[in-house]
């Protein structure tokens, strides 16, 4: 469908007969957009691939407890957010429920360390 341009006869710097076509500027939106897109995947590629030593001397238990302590602390938040209720703090109740799920997982390992420790000195000592 095409119209005439809202602006009136003798605007500067437009043409009163002039055409405007809807959706034409969607198009250079669009392809605009896939090139942000296309950088963005290079640049973070890139950076993966720069970071994959690094991340490779990571314990692989540390890294799944970081990762799941900030997918938990993130999940969380947002369920409440769903629910419609305001977090005090607003979104800096992110990092106290990281926090929170942090202090429960190491009270959780330290439980655990403990009772492996204690199982292993209750176990018979084998003559070799």
């Amino acid at each position: 469908m095409l119209s005439r341009s809202p602006r009136e006869p003798g605007a500067p710097g437009r043409d009163h007969h002039q055409l405007v076509i809807p959706g034409a500027n969607y198009w250079w939106c669009a392809a605009s957009r896939g090139e942000y897109v296309a950088a963005a995947l290079v640049v973070i590629g890139g950076a993966g691939a720069l970071a994959r030593r690094l991340v490779e001397r990571i314990p692989r238990s540390a890294l799944q407890l970081v990762v799941g302590t900030l997918l938990s602390a993130f999940g969380s938040f947002w369920a409440v957010e769903g629910l419609g209720i305001a977090w005090p703090g607003a979104d800096l109740a992110i990092i106290a429920l990281a926090a929170w799920y942090v202090l429960a997982a190491a009270w959780y390992i330290r439980r655990l360390r403990r009772q492996t420790r204690h199982a292993s000195q209750l176990a018979p000592q084998h003559a070799r």
